[in-house]
């Protein structure tokens, strides 16, 4: 019934707790012991708040209190620290071995756990030192350590050094979204093949999942659809813990093989792909059963697959088919389009095309482009990948009012293009839209064009939020709108280079933009924004400007503009009826960044035109436009701010009408120009050498209603101060300039 407490400065050989009923806490912050730790039955061990390097095993028979429980960071950490030699944690008793940190700092050897209750887990950090060359074997007795956080601990697992769990690994996965990476492998402290598992979308209970790579071929392999001869020899099981469940959600997991290590026989690892075999091993009954999932991702040492609901065992090789390669551009239905010997060699006769065949994988790729006619036969294949080969992307264009490709797997890879003619887009069908899929298609940063001929269409609601290009084309006689999809939980669209309209109107269908690179408008273009936000964000290019390019007649049309990052510039084709193409806010135009942006339109005379209701916004009180802006003014009285520069100078108008009658409500332009012309001594009279080299024009359009009545008006022009260097500010005085033209020409104004 004693309590004992040891603290050394100098290191323990063994450390030995016998007496029972009792108990003993480490009270010295650091304590080393170079061979073996035994607690007998009934005694309770207590490692309290410090830190043991132990050279030998842990055997504990008894309690062993590590405080792991305890929500506080410290050094409380047990140290495995054996030079060469393998190293045991022993449990006896149900629970498992608890600990708040584990360091494993071996230069060689191994970590056994033990029998019976021999399972470890870790609340805070497992660690794998600098210079580490062990791992942890829980495969020997079935043991498994679990990584699980306790209050705020972080649950992580360091590996600064070598070093994975030759067994099972759990892991702590909360609700809603989470990504972990196993840390697992084979024997060796070189057979490192870790599993990472991302949880996709909201919900779910949180709890534990198990991962194990077993370096050996599946029993059940010979019936996955894999060619046996070049398949990675390992497999990784997937296993549901305590409480998890993802609900509505769905996961990707990505394995990791050794390369060159588990490859035989050559085989084409650009095609590999999972196989999961559900239940895992042992088959119950019913039996388990082979599913292939999507493919997410894939390069010369991992393959990830997405869209997962079940669990089991995850195989990795070469599919069963015959393998179609772009070879030059053409129709899908053209045999002399494809190769069978890879993107960049055909020697073997190809007689067919692809989806004629039962198992027929296609690659689109090396800068070619493959389109399916309109009419069909559509093709019915086993998967579609467009990819890049050689660094060139490849280009797949599907035509026809209802036409489609079908697939179990259908993937378009970064900076790739997918072009449609079906009305209904892309969706995440089986039986409707352009692409369709048994598993979840995967659409990438790509380019994704729409260029029906047949009508209006939707952009399909698998539209990814984050794409590279988007190309409306749609040249029909009428009814020539693209809707970009929307539905409830449908996010924001970040498109990272060019929303080209090239013919027909694209409609923002409520959902907001953020554009990293240009907008171009031509032809009869037009943008119906509804009540989306439009955003400029942070060019990634340089320089870091955006452009607008005006080529049609409507001009760029938007609800809320908002520039987050990045001046933006108007400019226009050669087209010569342009009148009307100008930059048009019908709610709010919003300068949001701290460090002054602009709208500039002054090179090519490009107005931004702030429409009846709508306001300018400067949260930061900087930004402004550069060159014509255009606000509603009203037929009374009132002060109206025109937020307008020159340069990288800030210089806006105020002008301020007094209550006289007659007025007429209608559009005003306000421009700052530099430098004044210079005109003779009968014109404005002002000396070049000591005046504000600038001036404002304040005018009605032609097209505007705007009239004065009999109203007055003042006006308050503002420039920096660097502008006065030269006058004299005590003999200054304004004058104004009447347009149209009147006698006199010029008024000097109070």
């Amino acid at each position: 019934g004693e309590t004992y407490k040891i603290s050394a400065v100098t290191p323990l050989y063994n450390l030995h707790y016998v007496a029972p009923s009792s108990s003993t806490r480490i009270t010295s912050q650091s304590l080393s012991i170079k061979n073996d730790w035994v607690i007998d039955p009934t005694h309770a061990a207590e490692l309290m708040d410090n830190s043991v390097s132990l050279g030998g095993d842990l055997l504990n028979s008894g309690t062993f209190d590590a405080h792991a429980s305890e929500t506080s960071t410290d050094l409380r950490q047990l140290v495995l620290s054996g030079a060469s030699s393998t190293q045991t944690i022993y449990n006896k008793n149900a629970g498992g071995l608890e600990l708040y940190n584990l360091r494993i700092d071996k230069a060689g050897g191994l970590v056994l756990l033990g029998g019976d209750n021999s399972y470890v887990k870790v609340a805070n950090n497992l660690e794998f030192a600098s210079g580490n060359e062990a791992v942890i074997n829980a495969r020997d007795n079935n043991q498994y350590v679990q990584v699980s956080p306790v209050g705020s601990s972080s649950a992580a697992i360091l590996r600064n050094g070598k070093g994975h769990i030759d067994g099972l690994l759990y892991r702590y996965f909360p609700t809603g979204e989470a990504t972990k990476e196993f840390a697992i492998g084979g024997p060796g402290v070189n057979d490192y093949t870790p599993a990472t598992i991302s949880t996709v979308g909201t919900g779910g209970t949180a709890g534990l999942l198990g991962a194990f790579a077993h370096a050996q071929d599946h029993s059940d392999i010979a019936n996955s659809n894999l060619k046996t001869t070049t398949n990675v020899q390992r497999y990784w099981t997937i296993s549901k813990g305590s409480s998890f469940d993802l609900g509505s959600r769905t996961y990707r997991i990505k394995t990791q093989f050794l390369n060159p290590g588990d490859l035989r026989n050559s085989p084409d690892i650009t095609t590999f792909e999972h196989r999961l075999y559900s239940p895992a091993l042992p088959s119950p009954s019913p039996p388990s059963t082979w599913i292939t999932p999507s493919i997410y991702d894939r390069d010369d040492s991992t393959v990830t697959s997405q869209g997962l609901t079940k669990f089991g065992d995850f195989v990795v090789g070469e599919p069963i088919g015959v393998f179609f390669y772009s070879y030059q551009s053409g129709s899908w239905l053209d045999p002399n389009s494809w190769s069978i010997d890879g993107y960049d060699s055909k020697t073997s006769p190809v007689t067919r095309y692809p989806g004629t065949g039962s198992s027929d994988f296609v690659f689109i790729g090396n800068g070619k482009t493959i389109t399916v006619p309109a009419g069909g036969p559509y093709p019915t294949v086993k998967s579609v990948t467009v990819e890049k080969h050689n660094n060139l992307p490849g280009a797949l264009y599907i035509q026809g009012e209802f036409g489609y490709v079908k697939a179990d797997n259908f993937t378009l890879e970064d900076d790739c293009t997918l072009g449609m003619q079906n009305m209904s887009g892309i969706l995440s069908s089986s039986s409707d839209g352009a692409v369709r899929t048994v598993q979840p298609p995967l659409f990438k940063v790509s380019r994704y064009v729409y260029n029906s001929v047949y009508g209006d269409q939707n952009t399909g609601k698998a539209l990814p939020s984050i794409i590279k290009t988007l190309i409306i084309d749609n040249q029909s006689a009428s009814n020539k709108t693209v809707y970009v999809s929307n539905y409830v939980g449908a996010s924001d669209i970040y498109v990272n280079d060019t929303i080209l309209v090239e013919n027909g109107k694209l409609n923002l269908g409520n959902r907001n933009f953020h554009l990293y690179g240009h907008l171009v408008l031509d032809n009869e273009a037009e943008i119906e924004p509804l009540t989306s936000d439009f955003s400029f964000e942070s060019a990634t290019f340089s320089p870091p400007s955006h452009t607008i390019t005006l080529g049609n007649d409507a001009g760029a049309q938007f609800y809320n503009l908002i520039l987050n990052g990045g001046n933006v510039v108007l400019s226009k084709t050669s087209k010569t009826d342009l009148a009307n193409s100008h930059l048009y806010v019908s709610h709010e135009l919003t300068f949001d960044d701290a460090s002054g942006l602009i709208i500039s339109g002054r090179a090519d005379e490009r107005k931004t035109v702030i429409q009846s209701s709508a306001v300018v916004n400067r949260p930061y009180s900087v930004g402004y436009v550069d060159g014509i802006l255009q606000k509603p003014v009203g037929g009374g009285s009132g002060s109206y701010l025109f937020e307008i520069g020159n340069g990288s100078d800030y210089t806006p108008a105020t002008i301020t009408f007094d209550a006289g009658s007659g007025g007429v409500a209608g559009q005003i332009d306000a421009v700052n120009y530099s430098p004044p012309a210079d005109e003779p001594y009968y014109g404005n009279r002002l000396n070049p050498s000591k005046r504000v080299n600038r001036y404002w024009s304040i005018t009605a359009p032609s097209s505007s209603s705007f009239s004065m009545g009999s109203r007055t008006m003042n006006a308050k022009l503002e420039f920096p101060a660097s502008d006065l260097s030269t006058v004299d500010i005590a003999k200054a005085v304004v004058r104004r300039k009447s347009v149209p033209a009147a006698s006199p020409l010029w008024y000097e104004r109070s």
